[in-house]
């Protein structure tokens, strides 16, 4: 398989860590869904190849075209962001100025993926923290795992163990989330339980 280019945002060593352009990535997506349709014909005019050999073969490539498809997506909203977020924010009396832009690595339901996205620093604080406008806006966490793929780690983990919830789910997604992330997911889930099943018998006696 041929090397993967910094803004197709798959961890590699040696790449050119730089910020994409969104023309970049969109030329990324129509070059694998070029790649994918010359596959399938490939596939399907060779006389050896079997069903099972073109089912993992639509997977590796389905799964390159969803992530390229996925960083577009990133890169697109990081810009919508980018547009309305003012250089100067105040929140709770506390002040943030735009900072340069930090990259992360995602994991998604098909595998890492790296984006941007700006960084709104602190001002006048030692801890130097802030936050990004992008994750904010989108719902995405610290924990670099997109909520659809922990979500479904923490559903197996309610009918198998830890380990067993990460080995199946790597069946079926490229990266599975280890068993120690699943666990504080796990236990970080059930803290609202309680809360939970006691709104849901104040929803049923309020229907009677």
């Amino acid at each position: 398989m041929a090397a993967i280019s910094a803004f197709r945002l798959i961890r590699n060593s040696g790449v050119d860590e730089r910020r994409p352009l969104a023309v970049e990535v969109e030329r990324d997506v129509r070059e694998r869904t070029e790649a994918l349709l010359v596959a399938v014909a490939r596939a399907a005019s060779s006389e050896g190849m079997s069903f099972k050999a073109f089912e993992r073969l639509l997977v590796d490539e389905v799964m390159g075209l969803a992530r390229a498809t996925v960083v577009l997506f990133l890169v697109l909203a990081e810009e919508r962001v980018a547009r309305s977020t003012p250089a100067r924010v105040e929140r709770g009396g506390r002040v943030f100025r735009v900072a340069p832009a930090q990259a992360r690595n995602l994991n998604t339901m098909f595998g890492m993926v790296r984006y941007w996205r700006t960084y709104m620093r602190e001002v006048k604080s030692n801890a130097r923290r802030g936050f990004h406008p992008l994750d904010v806006a989108l719902g995405l966490t610290a924990d670099k795992i997109s909520m659809t793929l922990l979500a479904l780690g923490v559903r197996l983990a309610t009918k198998l163990s830890f380990v067993e919830a990460q080995t199946t789910l790597s069946w079926f997604v490229p990266t599975a989330p280890s068993p120690e992330v699943i666990a504080h997911a796990v236990l970080g889930f059930g803290r609202h339980t309680a809360e939970w099943f006691y709104s849901r018998r104040l929803a049923e006696a309020a229907e009677k």
